[in-house]
């Protein structure tokens, strides 16, 4: 259908509604037409750079921690599981800090005060695993464990922050 073929369909509505005696009681025309040229930003496009930032980042880690790993030998394997958990961390603190700040320069607000202390539990569990690594290298299901507690860290922080923008929105 055309857009000429729309509007004269439209139109000729629009003549049976006013001819039926149906008129609102203010023009809304120029308050529908302000809300059709505002600008939109998809859902989509917010996150996805956050996404895609961490994907790249657990892939620069694994390779590093791979490549780390088949270049020492068995003495060397223990110690090169807990620089590789300091190193994760560091970059899981870096990952932290530029998600709640791009979420503030988006012009969110902080997250509520539940979810703080679930972060710092979770901060905790992440110190808690490194020491453990360290105290008994030969394990690595503390480094797996480490990289699900860093994941349940990042999703926990963006939900936080949904959950907050949809509360924004609804009021």
């Amino acid at each position: 259908m055309s857009n000429n073929s729309q509007k004269s369909i439209l139109d000729n509505l629009i003549d049976e509604t006013r001819s039926a005696g149906i008129e609102p009681k203010q023009d809304l025309w120029s308050g529908i037409e302000s809300n059709l040229n505002r600008k939109q930003e998809p859902q989509g496009y917010r996150h996805a750079f956050w996404y895609g930032a961490l994907a790249a980042s657990v892939a620069i880690i694994t390779f590093i921690g791979g490549w780390q790993l088949s270049l020492q030998g068995n003495s060397e394997h223990s110690s090169a599981l807990y620089t590789l958990a300091k190193q994760m961390n560091n970059e899981q603190t870096k990952q932290v800090n530029q998600l709640v700040l791009g979420y503030q320069n988006a012009g969110y607000h902080q997250v509520s005060q539940g979810m703080l202390s679930e972060l710092e539990q979770l901060e905790l569990a992440r110190k808690e695993i490194t020491q453990a690594l360290k105290n008994s290298p030969s394990d690595p299901e503390l480094l797996d464990l480490l990289i699900w507690v860093n994941q349940q860290e990042l999703n926990l922080l963006n939900q936080s922050y949904q959950a907050n923008d949809q509360r924004m929105q609804e009021i």
